[in-house]
């Protein structure tokens, strides 16, 4: 494992477990575009909802937790929001920028063989997005479903993208979100023993001393579907048990169909939920 200068680890944007309080309600946003992905991709909103969600959380003054802030010694920070971006979109340094005009940060998970291809970051906008403030984890290398693998494929694809990353911003990554919400406790053990600290999943809801306690944390995936309605029902956790039992419906069609099929029906789960 690479051991950096003490000057450069870690620096003001990069958190530590135990240091950096977690928001207990975490979103999940991807890349945006000028029209989004309608249907066949609810992930990908357009710019300007983006922007409008951004706008609404300022305007109602919602209590957004910055990355970089040092929060309690308690790792969750009850009734805050977080942001995350997954992925590594080239659209994400125009929402880091938006972000940063409302005093925002966020955390951003590359997976990094996606680097330089069209449409994603390259090593460059990578620096220049930590340069704006922003965090940055890993989301493996090849963006593969991490549960279905072999421990050997495994400790791959989480060493070989966190070396990326370090290779790139010159600092410890310690963060990690789980390709397609696909983990166990395999990849949790193994991505412990290579250095990260803290687990993002994208199973649905608030998180508390259970996920304190683990490290691995819930988020709320962000739909571009949705009205500014439906996405202050989610700030405001609205139909929250509802919303659970959608969440273990989900989980039971994961341990029941495996993650390949489940991964398939997902998209229609959030839709449902939201």
């Amino acid at each position: 494992m690479r051991v950096f200068p003490k000057a450069q680890c870690p620096s003001a944007h990069v958190s530590a477990l135990g240091v950096y309080a977690v928001p207990n309600l975490l979103l999940i946003y991807h890349g945006t575009s000028d029209s989004g992905g309608g249907n066949t991709n609810l992930h990908l909103l357009p710019n300007a909802k983006f922007a409008e969600q951004i706008e609404h959380m300022a305007r109602s003054n919602y209590p957004v937790l910055s990355w970089r802030a040092s929060g309690s010694t308690s790792n969750v920070a009850v009734n805050q929001i977080g942001i995350t971006f997954d992925d590594g979109y080239r659209s994400d340094l125009a929402n880091a920028r938006l972000l940063g005009s409302y005093g925002y940060d966020a955390l951003f998970f590359i997976a990094t063989e996606y680097i330089g291809q069209p449409s994603y970051m390259n090593a460059a906008e990578i620096r220049e997005l930590s340069a704006l403030g922003m965090a940055i984890g890993s989301h493996s290398h090849h963006h593969t479903l991490l549960a279905p693998m072999s421990t050997q494929q495994i400790r791959q694809e989480l060493s070989q993208s966190k070396r990326v990353l370090e290779e790139i911003l010159q600092q410890p990554v310690t963060d990690f979100s789980f390709p397609g919400g696909s983990y166990d406790r395999r990849v949790v053990d193994i991505g412990r023993e290579l250095g990260y600290q803290r687990f993002f999943s994208s199973d649905w809801g608030v998180n508390g001393r259970r996920q304190a306690t683990s490290a691995v944390y819930r988020r709320s995936s962000v739909l571009n579907n949705w009205s500014i309605s439906q996405f202050d029902a989610l700030l405001q956790r609205r139909r929250y048990f509802a919303r659970q039992v959608m969440f273990k419906t989900k989980e039971w069609a994961k341990r029941t169909m495996g993650d390949d099929r489940y991964v398939r029906l997902r998209q229609s789960f959030l839709n449902i939920g939201r």
